[in-house]
């Protein structure tokens, strides 16, 4: 029963580690650009 135990908390611990990583914030850089391939000023993207 102990070993049974165990195994959950281990399982809880590597979820929640994975979540925290998962929930990092990064920084994406670029051009958007038009069709004849000039830059657009002010634009926004929403992910």
């Amino acid at each position: 029963m102990k070993k049974h135990h165990h195994i959950i908390a281990m399982s809880c611990i590597i979820f929640f580690v994975v979540a925290l990583f998962g929930g990092a914030t990064g920084k994406l850089t670029g051009t958007v650009k038009d069709e004849q391939g000039k830059p657009l000023a002010g634009v926004n993207i929403y992910l």
